[in-house]
């Protein structure tokens, strides 16, 4: 994940990373599971664990079936140390749950501000 720093943030390479709309929708709905199953994980956690972990094939899954790339949670880290892989593997983690967090944000804010196709001013003359 080097390379993004240099190509406009984590959004950026998370996107280019994501390019193919099944894969995307795969890893929408990865996320959603690995939200509800860390909700769940209070209430029961055997279940909780069991859908937060099911997020991660479902994702791999997207990436090696439709986009034919490796998931950069299997990239290696910088630094070759514990910390630093374990480190990476939350980045990347975290970093699809804010992606999809985003997305959403995104087509909220189109909808939102979309104008309706009804005749203008000009239309009515």
């Amino acid at each position: 994940m080097a390379q993004d720093s240099e190509s406009g943030g984590f959004l950026a390479y998370y996107e280019n990373a994501h390019r193919d709309p099944l894969n995307r929708w795969m890893h929408h709905a990865a996320h959603s599971l690995a939200l509800i199953g860390i909700v769940i994980l209070f209430y029961k956690p055997w279940l909780g664990v069991i859908l937060a972990l099911l997020a991660f094939p479902i994702s791999w899954t997207g990436h090696y079936v439709f986009e034919a790339n490796t998931p950069a949670f299997f990239e290696p880290p910088s630094r070759r140390t514990v910390g630093a892989s374990a480190a990476k593997k939350i980045q990347v983690a975290l970093g699809g749950v804010v992606w999809s967090a985003v997305c959403l944000w995104r087509a909220c804010h189109r909808a939102l501000h979309t104008t309706d196709a009804g005749p203008t001013e000009g239309d009515r003359e």
